[in-house]
């Protein structure tokens, strides 16, 4: 395993560092984008630059994706879950809000078709809020700061039991993400983590965002 783990947890003076950091990555087997390229490039970059513990990607299928999903997320989270460690878990593909303004992510952009596909992404964030290990969630579509919102079902806190859950959202709320090329969300999250990569020191997910903007 390579010694190099250089995500750190940043946050009202506190700082520490990771022994093991465990990225997922996921997006829809079938959906309009065609972002495979980009979402295959960020793995490289885990996987070959920074040394990542693991990498995993997965394409979530049309039928039962909630439960794809669940089942890939509590095998990620009961493997690697640890006080010492970081996950990372990623998505790139279609996002909008319901009717109650829950984050709901799809493969296709028109979510009025009644036989688009849908993950509930509101509740299954939930189960890594709750996670032992500290969490950065990364949002690459469209109303991604939406995962952020306050409410009954899901809350971002430092005080929760268990570790720190922190976003980086490629749109805020109720508004459009950059498209597929080099002005999109994961092109800017690439080319800041390369960016990062050659100065050799660690940083906290706030230096990651300030090199993406």
């Amino acid at each position: 395993m390579a010694e190099q783990q250089p995500f750190r947890y940043a946050n009202a003076g506190h700082s520490r560092q990771y022994r093991e950091i465990h990225a997922l990555l996921l997006y829809w087997k079938d959906d309009d984008l065609d972002a495979i390229d980009e979402i295959m490039a960020l793995q490289r970059v885990f996987d070959t630059t920074y040394h990542f513990s693991s990498v995993e990607y997965w394409d979530i299928p049309s039928e039962e994706p909630y439960i794809f999903v669940e089942r890939i997320m509590d095998d990620f989270k009961r493997h690697y879950s640890d006080l010492n460690n970081l996950l990372i878990v990623y998505y790139s593909s279609h996002g909008h809000l319901d009717d109650n303004k829950h984050m709901i992510f799809s493969p296709y952009n028109d979510v009025k078709e009644s036989r688009t596909p849908e993950l509930e992404w509101y509740a299954l964030q939930i189960g890594l809020e709750h996670a032992v290990s500290d969490v950065l969630i990364i949002l690459d579509c469209c109303s991604a700061g939406a995962a952020l919102l306050p409410s009954d079902v899901t809350k971002f806190s430092a005080s929760k039991e268990g570790g720190v859950t922190e976003l980086l959202a490629a749109s805020h709320f109720n508004l459009i993400a950059p498209g597929i090329g080099e002005v999109s969300f994961t092109s800017s999250l690439i080319s800041a983590l390369k960016a990062l990569a050659e100065r050799k020191e660690t940083f906290s997910s706030s230096d990651l965002y300030r090199g993406i903007l």
